[in-house]
């Protein structure tokens, strides 16, 4: 983190844990760490543009097995949505350097773990962090709820064709449109992965409104957000367009 974002140690927790559980997690953690003054607002500006990731399974199993038949694409899509993330991390880190002391990550956690020990019990710790996640789950999915309805009131009353319906309502919200582009039989496999990627990346407005509800009332700019989205999008579309050949024989 120190390396190459130019960010405080604790910031690698944000990274690694919303690699894994998949957005908007990043922004959840990324926010817990501001409000507990373990990073300022400038370093939350910047690593909520990075931290960004949708879950592996879901590229690997869903889109990668069952939508496109192909393991392999699921797995470069992955590849292209991490390294883009990366890069934007690295383009947009603050030039100014700091003395960040650097740590193993494994003493990190160690301190975030007796830290938790030291101020919690397990009784408190367990129950408030089941009613945070069913709060935000909740959230999470009456937003995706609401956006899917926009897109199945779009298709009844506008006449759009195939491909134009699915990017559409991709860019609405995400996981419908992934289906409905996997769906199109005149796209060849190569372009398909591309705009999959592209929207994956982006990830739509529903979970940008996700995100938006979490950061709102801190400091964390959801322009910054945006705009780290619109470069993931392009930057995986392009990445995956290119090594698609290389990857899938």
């Amino acid at each position: 983190m120190v390396t190459l974002f130019n960010l405080p140690k604790e910031t690698s927790f944000v990274l690694f844990s919303s690699l894994f559980s998949g957005f908007p997690s990043g922004s959840k953690y990324t926010k817990d760490l501001l409000e507990n003054k373990l990073i300022n607002e400038k370093e939350a500006n910047h690593l909520i543009m990075f931290t960004h990731f949708s879950n592996p399974l879901f590229i690997i199993s869903t889109i990668g097995v069952l939508l496109l038949n192909n393991k392999k694409i699921g797995i470069l899509i992955l590849f292209c949505h991490i390294i883009s993330n990366i890069i934007i991390g690295i383009l947009f880190k603050n030039k100014e350097k700091k003395d960040y002391k650097k740590e193993e990550f494994k003493i990190v956690i160690s301190k975030i773990n007796n830290k938790r020990k030291n101020n919690k019990s397990f009784i408190f710790i367990l129950t408030n962090s089941i009613t945070k996640s069913f709060t935000i789950l909740i959230q999470m999915l009456g937003i995706i709820m609401f956006f899917l309805m926009i897109t199945t009131i779009l298709k009844k009353i506008i006449k759009l064709d195939n491909l134009t319906y699915s990017f559409l309502s991709g860019i609405i919200e995400m996981t419908q449109g992934i289906k409905n582009i996997s769906n199109i039989s005149t796209l060849n496999l190569k372009l398909k992965s591309s705009i999959i990627g592209l929207l994956l990346s982006f990830s739509g407005i529903s979970v940008h409104f996700q995100v938006k509800s979490i950061i709102e009332g801190t400091t964390i700019k959801y322009k910054n957000f945006f705009i780290a989205r619109i470069v993931h999008a392009i930057l995986c579309f392009t990445l995956i367009y290119i090594l698609f050949n290389f990857f899938i024989n």
